[in-house]
């Protein structure tokens, strides 16, 4: 997760017509109509029946002050996302787990060094979730009002950008201000706007409820509070490529390297993330 759950903002989509599974027989979804939309954005960001979905995001974070940007860390994300069909759309569960690594080689940061501070501030990063969004039939998404114990307001919009011969583009763009618990600081402020990338032949296929999908990220936040800015004018930005894979083998071997350190109990079985205890907001 980048931001306020970035990787739950990312893989957000409109509600399945049905809330459950076209049959086989059905005729291929019209990308050029709402439901047609909201069934493709489905199955390209999570899955059109129950059960597991994966995601990773690999980018850089950058502190913004003015026009200048100044490269700060890198980030390792994967997310674990459990998909359920309900009586008026269905649910998603999310668990997500961000590693901040090295600008020079990419090796897990324990602590970090402010470049306009000169502070050394240690990283407690931990994970994000597992948090709940729901999906009605008519494609509302029903946003959640509290992430880890902060109250939550945000808001998502999901078009289709382009489609050129096997090819298919969706844009999501989002918004979200969390307020901490017990905290005289600002707001958390998140804009996202991410592409997701599929091949249209795969998605208009009935006979398959899950894909795999790419996504590029651009993201602008406050900054956290880990990294002590105080009330210095700025923000972060960042930019991510990653992947919604079927598998949990298919996510990276580094982010399953450090998820295996950090926890073993996940990483060996990872439908276990989305059963865990919430953990608090951390930004």
């Amino acid at each position: 997760m980048i931001g306020a759950g970035t990787m739950h903002q990312l893989f957000a989509a409109p509600a399945h017509e049905a809330g459950t599974a076209p049959a086989a027989t059905q005729a291929p979804p019209d990308p050029y109509t709402e439901a047609g939309l909201a069934t493709m954005a489905r199955k390209a960001r999570y899955r059109l029946d129950e059960g597991l979905v994966f995601a990773w995001l690999f980018g850089t974070k950058y502190g913004q002050v003015d026009t200048g940007l100044r490269p700060l860390l890198n980030i390792e994300s994967g997310a674990i996302s459990r998909i359920e069909n309900t009586s008026d759309g269905y649910a998603v569960t999310t668990w997500e787990r961000t590693f901040y690594t090295a600008l020079e080689d990419q090796t897990l940061l324990r602590e970090w060094r402010n470049p306009y501070t000169g502070e050394v501030a240690p990283i407690r990063r931990g994970p994000s979730g597992p948090s709940t969004v729901h999906f009605l039939r008519d494609g509302t998404r029903v946003t959640p009002t509290e992430l880890g114990g902060a109250s939550l307001k945000a808001h998502t919009t999901t078009r289709l950008l382009r489609v050129d011969g096997d090819h298919v583009w969706l844009t999501n763009d989002s918004e979200a201000v969390v307020t901490r618990p017990f905290s005289n600081t600002a707001p958390f402020q998140v804009t996202e706007w991410s592409i997701l990338h599929a091949h249209l032949s795969e998605l208009l296929d009935p006979r398959t409820q899950i894909v795999e999908a790419e996504v590029n990220l651009q993201e602008v936040t406050s900054w956290p509070a880990w990294m002590n800015m105080g009330e210095r004018p700025g923000a972060v930005t960042s930019r991510g490529v990653g992947r919604k894979v079927i598998r949990f083998e298919s996510m990276p071997k580094k982010w399953r390297h450090l998820l295996a350190e950090h926890h073993p109990d996940i990483a060996r079985r990872p439908e276990l993330a989305v059963q865990a205890q919430s953990a608090p907001f951390g930004q």
